[in-house]
């Protein structure tokens, strides 16, 4: 019925569009590529920031995001922070720098803190892991005073 010719034809249209349709297929940003550079940034900048981010940490949802928005607006260019996941990766980076410096700076060992801290209920208290050292510290947040303290 048809030819050679149509078939070959009819093969490299169906190929053309099934490739464009899988270019078109957009996946995303890659978060771990967004991540590096605002860590990179966070890591850059005066560790007296990271006390600042360390501040805001305790707070409930509402109050940290209040926080740590003024905190983006002092801080981060204009154009990154109207990038939510730039703010976001550089925020907690920043949280975990502050966590690292208030532990280095009761010279307690403490290379780089291993993942976000836990919130234990039984202790009101975070727990703060950290790498290399295989240090483990116990902060605990006074509201009144938005003061970091070490517990035992």
């Amino acid at each position: 019925m048809y030819s050679n010719k149509v078939y070959k034809k009819y093969n490299l249209l169906l190929l053309i569009v099934c490739s464009l349709m899988l270019t078109s297929c957009d996946y995303g940003e890659d978060a771990s590529a967004l991540d590096y550079p605002a860590k990179i940034h966070a890591r850059s900048v005066n560790p007296e920031i990271y006390s600042e981010y360390l501040g805001c940490y305790a707070f409930n949802l509402e109050a940290k995001e209040k926080c740590t928005d003024l905190l983006a607006k002092k801080y981060l260019p204009k154009r990154k922070r109207k990038h939510i996941p730039y703010q976001e990766a550089f925020q907690f980076e920043a949280e975990k720098l502050g966590f690292k410096k208030f532990i280095n700076d009761f010279d307690l060992p403490c290379r780089k803190v291993a993942e976000d801290p836990e919130f234990v209920e039984a202790k009101h208290a975070y727990l703060i892991k950290c790498v290399g050292n295989k240090g483990v510290y116990w902060m605990q947040f006074n509201y009144e005073t938005k003061e970091w303290k070490l517990i035992k």
